[in-house]
């Protein structure tokens, strides 16, 4: 394995992960090739749409080369490939990795938070890290059903809505789990203030999730690909 692979992504590779410094966090990321991109899915409840939409498209991993991939796409392919050949032999070297950058993030006095899937849904993954660091604020969204049964203390889990998704987005609210939607309002623009009878926070402000009060709806704005959605993903504002 080279010197020079990397198995997390630091803030400062992501925009809306270095917002995060600005309330005082550092908040590091772990992507892998979403859906069933490189081999047998890591988004078991991901839907067409969101395939279509996912963030892997947007950013960095937005400019692709003659065969649909490019650097971040390639990267995301090899842990992939060697998270599945290997669960806990890859869990314990991207652990290394958390723990140089969480001595490092102390030293400078922030705090610091997690994203285990940033481009995938591994409640085993998130479990591992979790109970590993327990100092260390870890987050995800998802799109399994039941989140609040995977919630920990520094586990915190937004559940993400699809276009085929209502009923448990509601049962995810009703057990004090907060909903991400998708809107089509465009950058620059006010979100909706609720929706489905509940407040709508701005997502797009940071990517700290765990600091949002409970019981909100999460308002993200469509980006990349999600602004060509016409499946119900995207909910449109009008």
């Amino acid at each position: 394995m080279s010197d020079h692979f990397h198995y997390l992504t630091p803030d400062d590779a992501s925009p809306k992960l270095r917002k995060g410094r600005a309330w005082g966090w550092v908040s590091d990321g772990h992507h892998l090739a979403p859906a069933d991109m490189a081999g047998p899915t890591v988004c078991a409840a991901s839907t067409p749409a969101c395939r279509f939409s996912c963030i892997t498209f947007t950013g960095r991993g937005g400019m692709l080369d003659q065969y649909g991939m490019n650097q971040a796409q390639y990267a995301r392919t090899r842990r992939t490939q060697q998270w599945r050949a290997d669960p806990e032999g890859y869990v314990q070297l991207l652990a290394r990795e958390i723990d140089r950058r969480w001595c490092k993030v102390r030293r400078l006095r922030f705090r610091y938070s997690f994203r285990p899937n940033a481009t995938s849904d591994l409640p085993q993954l998130a479990a591992a890290l979790s109970a590993e660091f327990p100092r260390v604020q870890f987050y995800d969204y998802t799109k399994l059903p039941r989140p609040w049964e995977r919630v920990r203390g520094n586990y915190s889990l937004t559940f993400s809505r699809s276009e085929t998704n209502d009923r448990d987005c509601l049962l995810a609210l009703a057990n004090r789990v907060n909903v991400a939607v998708v809107f089509s309002t465009r950058k620059g623009e006010s979100l909706p203030s609720t929706f489905w009878g509940r407040r709508v926070v701005d997502g797009d402000e940071n990517d700290l999730r765990f600091l949002d009060p409970a019981g909100v709806i999460v308002g993200l704005r469509a980006k990349g690909r999600a602004k060509h959605d016409t499946s119900g993903f995207v909910v449109q504002v009008r």
